[in-house]
Order: structure tokens, then sequence, then C-alpha cells
């Protein structure tokens, strides 16, 4: 057995020259950029201002110069694929073999969404049984599974990450209502990838042991479950969608509210809109398989769910509608794409509408005519949005504006909208997916990000206009125009006191003030300076928390992001519980007097857990290292119970390999089980950072972010003994 796969000289396919020419090209362009990089002297700089660099607007950049190369690599996939169907038409065989093309369809999909979208979303922010080892003995997989698995833990890190900073570092007065729509999208695409990437670890986790150590969770022996694969997959896969489109909807917002000259309609409903979106995105996954065969009333409430998810959807492009109805419609380069996405999008959903009916999918399943309806969403939901944020937030990230010329071209290109239309025609009539099968303020924008940037800017036009109203005089000038300059050089002095500290106004304010200015000269009428210097702000506006608040609001969401991927192993032995394969059941296998042993132990230790807390906070130094030693000899006495458990089982024939029911048995009590290993690891190098250190501040926090990650050891404990068990025992 090798975890990193069986990779030799006859792994590599010395007889295909297109993949050793690509394979060839890409290592002779990156051997060049790294000779070029070293001649040059960049090294240093580059890893002291961009590679360790924790500024998160380089960060930023370095997210979306990935995507942009991976979207070049996944873009000559499409190309052979393209390539390939058009010489197979009437007969012919192509140039691609049926395996090689299929090698570039999955490759193409995985890039596209795992290496181009998820990294250029995160930059704006800031069949299963043939993959088992049956089937696909080459290391392909296996190198495939990995990346994933490393790019998935990557991804709800940052997920953590994005969700603590939007809820406890808020800017003083902003409160959860006065955060612009982007953020909103921003947060509510990041619980997504909270709650739904642990489900993928746990089920690439799942696959790579059924590879590696012989289990059966998806296999055709033993009783594995090949379909339970897929429902595990599309939990994650529709959510992702979501992932990648919510940020987009929040690009459109600020571009159409910027580009159009007055604030976004219906703030309100585009907020519920985008949380409805999150909870609903997790109960429509079954429309991906509606010919699985689980029966008319599933399918019904599926098919239901996912016309349902529809609505807040068409509630956001109609509020865009509507912002730009009546309003000053600047058309450059950020509205033209929003303008192609809302064309191209709403064609691609009214097709998703389509395929939500039942009947109508098990004609169109697996066709061009689906093809075209994902590449309709993502191309103009997420590339275009990407695209009209690139090019909207470009002078704030390089200081120059770009090209407006070229830039006029791309969005109305036949290419960007007409491609798709073929696949959808071709797809009702049957055709298969497989053939063989400037300065910060560049636009005038409302927007927060550019207001202090220009905020100097401004004030100097407002002492400039102060000063030749005071020469020209304003006897002779009209009362629409004494209005204009009014309130014009009210806007001026209300952004330059904000940045000079000379309001007790949130800087979102100044968003919504600039917004109403650019489109209705009526600035008194919104009574946005009502708000006056003695309103104390609420606690949803009293600005970022302390760190160790952030901290532990951080710890607590990866906590739940565990608790989902636990549900995820919880859900597979469910299925599989009575998957004996002729082979023995729980009642037979387990020792309950062990297992009442080991659940003592470790509630007792949760117990002295929570005392070693209490001595922190009292500053009690020997009392915390007592309660510490006791919770780790109380962890060790558990992790040898279940070994011992383990072992005893393996003995009589009862290992993991034997049946699915006990795959599913192993890995859900031995994650467990490695989670009590690294929180004993854990506690053993904090008590040593106590000894060397002392209760420092971070030491103590670490401290208390253990006993969390303890606690919720226990309460993992407390539903795997009561499921697996008490229930196994009983049945």
């Amino acid at each position: 057995m090798n975890l990193l796969g069986k990779l030799n000289w006859s792994a590599i396919p010395f007889d295909q020259p297109i993949v050793m020419g690509a394979s060839g090209g890409v290592v002779l362009v990156i051997v060049s950029i790294l000779a070029w990089v070293s001649l040059k002297g960049y090294v240093p700089y580059l890893w002291r201002e961009w590679i360790t660099s924790v500024d998160h607007k380089r960060i930023g950049i370095m997210y979306i110069i990935l995507a942009l190369t991976m979207l070049l690599r996944g873009f000559a996939d499409a190309i052979m694929m393209r390539a390939q169907q058009a010489l197979a038409a009437g007969g012919a065989q192509g140039y691609l073999p049926p395996e090689h093309f299929d090698q570039i369809f999955s490759a193409h999909g995985t890039i596209m969404i795992f290496f181009m979208a998820m990294p250029f979303v995160i930059g704006m922010m800031n069949f299963v049984a043939l993959s088992e080892l049956q089937f696909s003995p080459g290391v392909g997989v296996d190198y495939y599974l990995w990346a994933l698995q490393i790019s998935g833990v990557g991804t709800l890190m940052t997920g953590i990450n994005f969700v603590a900073t939007i809820l406890k570092t808020r800017a003083p007065g902003m409160s959860y209502m006065r955060m612009p729509v982007f953020c909103w999208t921003s947060l509510a695409a990041n619980l997504l990838i909270v709650a739904a990437f642990p489900v993928l670890t746990a089920t690439l986790a799942m696959l790579l042991l059924d590879r590696y150590l012989g289990f059966h969770f998806f296999t055709t022996d033993g009783q594995g479950n090949a379909m339970m694969y897929v429902n595990l997959f599309w939990v994650w896969g529709h959510p992702e969608v979501y992932i990648l489109v919510l940020p987009a909807f929040g690009i459109f917002s600020e571009v159409v509210s910027t580009f159009s000259g007055k604030p976004l309609f219906g703030y309100r409903s585009m907020v519920a809109a985008t949380m409805s979106i999150c909870v609903l995105s997790f109960i429509v996954w079954l429309h991906h398989f509606f010919t699985m065969g689980a029966g008319a009333n599933v399918n019904g409430f599926f098919g239901v769910m996912t016309m349902i998810i529809a609505v807040p959807t068409g509630v956001k492009v109609f509020n865009w509608l509507f912002t730009m109805y009546g309003g000053r419609v600047r058309f450059e380069v950020p509205i033209l794409w929003s303008i192609g996405f809302m064309v191209t999008f709403v064609i691609g959903g009214m097709t998703g509408v389509l395929m939500a009916v039942p009947p109508a999918d098990f004609q169109l399943h697996n066709s061009l005519f689906l093809i075209a309806h994902f590449h309709n969403v993502i191309i103009g939901g997420t590339v275009f949005g990407l695209m009209a944020g690139y090019n909207y937030w470009f002078p704030k990230a390089f200081g120059f504006q770009l090209d407006e010329s070229r830039g006029h071209c791309l969005p109305g290109h036949p290419a960007c909208g007409l491609d798709p239309r073929p696949r959808t025609t071709e797809g009702d009539r049957g055709s298969m997916e497989r053939p063989h099968a400037g300065v910060g303020d560049g636009f005038a924008a409302a927007t927060l990000e550019f207001l202090r940037a220009a905020a100097r800017h401004r004030y100097r036009r407002l002492l400039e206009s102060q000063a030749a109203r005071a020469h020209a005089g304003s006897a002779g000038e009209g009362a629409q125009i004494r209005a204009d300059r009014d309130a014009e050089e009210q806007r001026d002095r209300l952004h330059y006191g904000i940045f000079c500290g000379r309001h007790r106004l949130c800087a979102d304010l100044a968003h919504l003030v600039d917004s109403r200015c650019w489109g209705d000269r009526r600035f008194s009428d919104h009574g946005c300076l009502r708000i006056s210097r003695e309103v104390q702000p609420s606690a949803s506006e009293a600005g970022p928390a302390t760190k160790r608040v952030v901290v532990g609001y951080g710890f607590w969401i990866f906590l739940l992001s565990d608790i989902v991927m636990f549900s995820a192993f919880f859900a597979g032995y469910a299925v599989l519980v009575h998957a004996t394969a002729g082979g023995p059941v729980g009642a037979q296998l387990f020792n309950q007097r062990s297992v009442a042993i080991e659940t003592g132990c470790l509630l007792a230790s949760s117990y002295t857990c929570g005392l070693m807390s209490l001595a922190i906070g009292s500053r009690r130094y020997a009392a915390t290292y007592l309660a510490a030693l006791i919770t780790f000899v109380l962890g060790v006495a558990f992790l040898a119970l279940e070994l011992r458990e383990f072992a005893s089982m393996i003995a009589v024939g009862a290992g993991p390999q034997r049946s699915a029911f006990l795959s599913s048995f192993f890995t859900i009590v031995g994650c467990h089980g490695l989670h009590v290993t690294a929180g004993l690891v854990w506690l053993a190098v904090m008590m040593a950072q106590v000894a060397i250190k002392g209760l420092s501040e971070t030491v103590e926090r670490r401290l208390l972010c253990f006993s969390l990650f303890w606690h919720a050891l226990d309460i993992v404990w407390v539903w795997l003994f009561t499921v697996v068990y008490l229930m196994g025992v009983l049945s």
C-alpha cells in the first residue's frame, strides 16, 4: 500500500504525443519563468512582498492570477473537446480515443470549477464505480483525489476566515442591514462553503479508503452502494454552484447601482433572496439524477424545490432591472458584462426550470441540452460576473483603468452568448455529452472601497467650487443649478468629514448617501444626514470584536464544519448499517461493558477539561496542570480501550474489508479516535508552552479553543454511542 499512489515510469504515457507535448510545454514555461525571476533578482522581493504577505489585496490578486492561468488551461480542454465532437460527426472516430476524451472531459470540469472559478471568486472577495480500484487501477484517480482533498480543505479554511471576518470585524456603525450586498452574498457563499465542503471531504475520504485499504463504501462487492457516492457528491455539488454564483450576484449589485446612477432597488429583498438561496440550495441536489429510480414522490419533492429556488433568483434579476429603470445608465465595460449576464443567465435559468420537471429530465438527462444549461448559468452567472468585477475593481488594485475600447467588444461577442445555443438544440434532439457514449475611482463609483482614495480629491474640488462661487457670485444662477451645486458640496463635505474623523457615521453610510446623490440631487429629501453625533451604536454596530472573540468565533465555525463532516459519515453508516454481506452484525460484535467504560472515560475527561478552563480563568497554574494531566490520562485510556476493541473484532475476521457495514463502522469510530489523538497531541504541546512561556494571552486563547474542541468530541461520541453502539445492540 502506498498512500501517495503507485507512480512509476510505466505510468507516464510516453506513447501519447498530445499528453507529453502539453506536459513538456507546461514544464518549459514554468522553468523559464523561474529562471527569469531568479536572473532578475526578484526572488527576495516576491517572497517578502507577495508570497508571505498577509495583505488581503495582494492575496486576492494572487488568487486572480492563478484563476486566469487555469482559465487558459481549462479553455484548451474545451477546444479539444469541441474539435473532437466536430471531427467525430457522421460516424468518424475523430482524433481522440474514447478514454482520452473522458479524461479531458473530467479535467475540464474539475479545473474550471475548483481551480478557476473558486480562486477567482475568492480573489474577488479577497460515475463513482468507474473510480474504484477495480475499474481504474492507474495512478490518475489517486492524485486526482488527493488534489481535490487538499484544495477542498484549503477552501474550507478560507470560508471559515471570511465568515468570522464578516460577522465579527465590521467597521463601527456597520450593522448587518448597512452592509453592501456584495458582503451579504460573500457571507452566504462562505456559509455554504463551511456547510458543504466537509461533505466533500468525507466523501473523498471514503473513496480513498476504498482504493487504498479495501473498504466497501462504493464498491460492487461487499454490498457497497455506488449511488451513495452520487448523493453525497451532489449534496456538496449543488451548493457549490451557488458558492460560485452568489458572489457574482453581489458584484452585479454593486456594478448595476454604480452605472445606473441610483441606489440598488429593494435592498432588503436582495438580502432576503440571498439568504433564501443559501438555505434552499441544500434541498435540491437530487434533481441531478432523477433517473436514479428514487420514486415519483421523491422526484416530485425535489422537482418542486428546484422550481421554488428559482423564485429568489428571479427577485434579484427584477431588482437589477428596476435599478436600471429610470437611471442614467452609463454603458461602460462592467455594466455591459452585467447586461450580457442577465440575458444569458435568464435563458439558462429557464432551461433549468424545464429540467426540474422529472419527465422532461428523463428525456434530457446527460444530453447536450444539460451541458448548454450549465454553461449558460455558470458562464453567464459566474464568469460574466467575475469579468465585471475584474474591470470594476481593476483601478483599485493596480492604479490605472483598463482599455475601454477593447473591453466594449468582449461582452457583446457572439461566442459569449451563442456558444450554448447549438448545444441546447442538439441536446433537445438527443445528442449526448460524450460522443462515444486610473486613479482610485476610474468609474466615479459610489461603493465603499473607492471613497477613501477620492475623499481628498473631492474636498479639493469643494474648495475650488467655493472659490469660484465667491468670485462669480450666485445672483444670476437658477434655483435648480444652485440646488445641484449645494448637494454636490454637501456630499463632498460628508466624504471628507468621515475620513477625517469629523462625523460619527459608519463608512457604509457614505456609500448609501453617495449612491443616492448620484441618481437624485434632492439630497435633503432622503434624510441621510439625520443621524446625529450623539447616537450610541447598537451591539451590531460597535465595531470589530477583540482578537480573542474573533478567534473563538472562528473556532466555533470550524467545529460546526467538523460536525458536518461527521454527519456525512453518519449518513453513510445509516445507508450501510444492514449491508453485512452475510457477515456479523453489531449485536454480535459490540462489547457493551468495554464501550460503557470508554464512554465513562471520555465524559470524565470532558469534566476535567472544564475544570482546566476554570483554572485558566483564575490563573491557577497548579490546578491547570493537574486538570490537564487527568484529561490527558483519561483520553489515553479511552484510545487504548478503543484500539483493543478494534483488535478483537479484526481477530475474529470482522475487519473493515469484510462488509460495507464494517467499513462504515470502522471509519466513523476511527475518525473520532483520530480526533481524540489529535486533541491529546494538542494538549501536550499546549502544556509544554505553558511550562516555557507561562499562561500568556496567546497560550490561554489556544487552551480555551482546545476545551471547545474536546467538548465537541464528547458530544459527537454521545451521538455515536447512541446511534452505533446502543441501537446496534438493541437491533
